[in-house]
C-alpha cells in the first residue's frame, strides 16, 4: 500500500474514531432525522473498557445525537422537552461539515490521481483550512446560543482546526454537549412516536428484568418492577 494510500486510510479511521461513542450501561442516546427522533440504549453493543460501543451513521454527520442517563430504579412519565431550537444552529454547520468531508474523501484523492503531488493539492489543503475557519467563525457567534463557554469554542475550534476528520462531526459534537435536564426515558417518550417508542419500551422492559434476575435484595426488586409498570403505563 503507498503511503498516499495509508494516509487517506489514516484520515478514514480518525473520522469513524471521532464518531464512536462508548456508553455506560445507564444511558442511552437519542438521534435527530429531520423533525423526527429514534432512540436506543444499544443493548447489543460490542463492550469495550466496560462500555457499549455505538456507532452512529457515518454518511450522515449532520444529525444531532444526544447522550442522556437514566436510572431503572427511577422513572418519570412527563417532561416538556424542545430539542427543535437548535436545528436552525446546527444547520449552519452542516454546510461546512459536509464540505470538509467532501474535501477530505473525495477532492483531495481525486486531485492526487490525476495530477499526482503538484499544486493542486495545495488549493485542497486550502480548502480543508477554509471550512476548519468558517466552523470557527460559526462558533464565535453562535457559542451564546448553543451555550457554550469560550473555553469549550475555542476548545471545539482548534481540535477542528489541527485535525480536520475531527470537524465533521462538528453537529454530533455540540449536541453531545448540550445539557439536558431530564433522563433518557423521559425524553424519548416525549419526542418518539408510538411506534417508536413501543420498539424502545421493549428493550427497557427487557434491561429491568434482568436487574431483576441478578439482584436478591426485596427492596431493590419492588422499585425496579414499580418501574417496569410504570412504563408499561407510559402511553401516548
Amino acid at each position: 500500500m503507498s503511503s498516499e494510500a495509508q494516509l487517506l486510510m489514516a484520515v478514514v479511521l480518525f473520522y469513524i474514531y471521532d464518531s464512536c461513542q462508548l456508553l455506560f450501561i445507564n444511558e442511552g442516546v437519542i438521534i435527530r432525522h429531520g423533525n423526527r427522533y429514534t432512540a436506543t440504549i444499544n443493548k447489543n453493543g460490542l463492550i469495550l473498557l466496560g462500555k457499549k460501543l455505538l456507532i452512529p451513521n457515518l454518511l450522515l454527520p449532520h444529525q444531532p445525537i444526544y447522550r442522556l442517563p437514566w436510572e431503572s430504579e427511577k422513572i418519570e412519565k412527563t417532561a416538556s422537552i424542545d430539542l427543535n431550537a437548535d436545528q436552525p444552529l446546527y444547520l449552519w454547520f452542516a454546510f461546512p461539515a459536509y464540505g470538509m468531508a467532501i474535501s477530505l474523501f473525495i477532492l483531495t484523492p481525486a486531485v492526487y490521481y490525476i495530477s499526482g503531488v503538484s499544486e493542486n493539492l495545495l488549493w485542497c489543503l486550502g480548502l480543508i483550512y477554509y471550512f476548519s475557519i468558517v466552523m470557527g467563525v460559526e462558533l464565535y457567534f453562535c457559542r451564546k446560543p448553543l451555550e457554550l463557554s469560550n473555553k469549550k469554542a475555542w476548545s471545539l475550534f482548534f481540535e477542528c482546526l489541527f485535525c480536520p476528520p475531527f470537524a465533521i462531526n462538528i453537529v454530533r459534537k455540540l449536541s453531545l454537549s448540550r445539557k439536558i435536564e431530564n433522563d433518557f426515558v423521559t425524553v424519548s417518550f416525549a419526542l418518539l412516536t408510538q411506534e417508536r417508542w413501543e420498539g424502545l419500551r421493549e428493550d427497557l422492559i427487557i434491561y429491568i428484568e434482568r436487574e431483576m434476575e441478578e439482584t436478591d435484595l426485596e427492596d431493590r426488586i419492588i422499585r425496579l418492577n414499580e418501574s417496569k409498570k410504570r412504563i408499561l403505563g407510559m402511553n401516548k
